[in-house]
């Protein structure tokens, strides 16, 4: 079995949170002392992180459950070490063009309309427009006269007319798209925080925790007292415990549903048009790790041990050894309203990776960085942020940036959000930069309101062509659509070249 994979479940094991704070009560074991920690840390860091953007979180909430409309203009301009390698009329053409995309939801009803305009050297190119329902897809375009509509159970025949040996999904997911059937829906949710999550907790034998002295622990400039608590797992306990839960989700139907979806979402492929039996894949994955996981050498077993302070963990340590390998997981932390610090250092003998941050919010104002360097490397990755919030306005400057012995790239992010109770802006400006020369620049202008409905008018000709039979098509597309789009285009090439002469 490999490592990482064993790696990203324990993670996902040990970190149990949202809601799971109530299961532990008042006079603590050891094992409820460290996950109640281990909730506990997790909660306060997503509290914070609300508090610091609360405009952006409110906003996000009413564009879920209102319908709004969004439109976000587009414009770029080459920097100078880019320009000199570009066509002066390309050139031209870039720095004189904008992108407007116009964006109407109901997430509620589950209904959504998207409307691209363009204007290229004074040229309109408007009106492309997509409008979609959890049952159908409908689309109009400046140079067709009809409204092309798609029902979303008509794809594959669509697809299968367009290529008789099309053999991909059936439909094109517009529940999916329109958040009428989320793939982690709360059931879900609730169904895998229940079964594995908390089956997990339950599993864990008791004596395998202990409760240690309380000791000073520097993080920073700061110091502050930690008490330890230990998490010991033998061999043979590590073992036993992953696959009681492997062999639980190989017989879990609603997890087999689950991966079903995810896997035709990520490869577009409907299962039931391949020549494969889904579920019998499945079991063969669950039965190899599971042999992989009693096959494996753990000698050492699992060691994590945390400190906390007040139900927070400021230090923690975990090892686990795979072979001849060990990975080692050290840090240290301070998590206060106004500040968050932090040091990790992670990897085997070989490689590690050292991530370090110093967040702070206070007086509506931010400073952030973040650091991520491998050990051994000259590489660095770094994230800078200054912003300050006045009454609903929040100005930003940001920065990422990579650095080698080789080159450095930096992309600098600047702008005002202006978050209102029915309505928002935000100026975004992104500078992209290549050892120390601009490269480009991008202005991203979005505003946003809400609206009192989703407004589409397909007009008098509509055409399902999911109701058309072979040769319909054919003609419809052959003809009809070609004839039109030509006819449009050989317009927009005489536009284009009128201004160049």
């Amino acid at each position: 079995m490999k490592k990482s994979v064993i790696i990203v479940i324990i993670v996902a094991m040990l970190t149990i949170g949202g809601g799971a704070t109530a299961f532990f009560m008042f006079n603590k074991s050891a094992k409820q002392q460290y996950f109640l920690a281990e909730t506990k840390t997790m909660e306060k860091s997503i509290e914070l992180f609300q508090q610091k953007y609360a405009n952006e979180f409110e906003w996000y909430d009413k564009s879920k459950n209102d319908k709004t409309e969004y439109v976000m203009d587009l414009s770029a301009s080459p920097g100078e070490e880019l320009s000199a390698f570009l066509d002066p009329q390309m050139l031209n053409i870039i720095e004189n063009s904008s992108i407007k995309m116009t964006t109407q939801s109901d997430m509620k009803k589950g209904e959504i309309k998207a409307k691209l305009d363009a204007n290229v050297m004074d040229i309109e190119l408007n009106d492309f427009i997509v409008y979609l329902t959890a049952e159908k897809l409908l689309v109009s375009v400046p140079f067709l006269q009809d409204t092309i509509q798609l029902n979303d159970k008509d794809f594959g025949n669509v697809m299968r007319m367009t290529d008789p040996n099309y053999e991909g999904q059936e439909t094109l997911g517009l529940d999916q798209m329109v958040g009428q059937n989320p793939v982690y829906s709360d059931e879900i949710s609730e169904h895998l925080k229940k079964e594995y999550l908390m089956y997990f907790y339950k599993e864990l034998p008791e004596d395998a925790f202990t409760v240690g002295k309380k000791e000073e622990i520097k993080v920073g400039e700061k110091k502050l007292t930690g008490e330890k608590v230990t998490m010991k797992l033998t061999e043979q306990q590590v073992k036993d415990l992953f696959v009681k839960v492997l062999e639980k989700a190989k017989k879990d139907d609603k997890l087999d549903e689950l991966l079903k979806t995810m896997y035709e979402q990520s490869t577009g492929m409907a299962v039931t048009t391949l020549d494969m039996d889904f579920s019998g894949e499945m079991d063969t994955m669950f039965d190899e790790m599971i042999q992989g996981m009693k096959d494996s050498s753990i000698p050492n077993g699992l060691t994590s041990e945390i400190w906390h302070q007040k139900d927070i963990i400021v230090q923690r340590h975990f090892e686990m050894t795979f072979g001849e390998e060990t990975v080692v997981i050290d840090g240290k932390q301070s998590i206060e309203d106004a500040q968050q610090i932090f040091e990790y250092e992670m990897g085997d003998q070989t490689d590690k990776v050292v991530i370090s941050g110093d967040l702070s919010w206070k007086d509506q104002k931010a400073l952030d960085t973040i650091t991520v360097k491998v050990d051994g490397d000259a590489s660095i990755l770094q994230y800078n942020g200054d912003e300050t919030l006045t009454g609903d306005t929040r100005t930003f400057t940001r920065k990422v940036s990579f650095e080698d012995e080789y080159s450095n790239f930096a992309m600098d992010w600047s702008g005002e959000a202006t978050h209102e109770k029915d309505q928002m802006a935000v100026d975004h400006q992104f500078a992209i930069a290549m050892d120390e020369s601009e490269l480009f620049g991008l202005n991203v202008n979005q505003t946003a309101k809400v609206i009192k409905e989703v407004k589409f008018d397909a007009g008098d000709n509509v055409i399902n062509i999911g109701e058309m039979d072979q040769e319909a098509f054919d003609q419809y597309f052959n003809e009809t659509l070609l004839d039109q789009s030509e006819t449009w285009l050989m317009e927009k090439s005489m536009e284009f070249e009128n201004l160049f002469n």
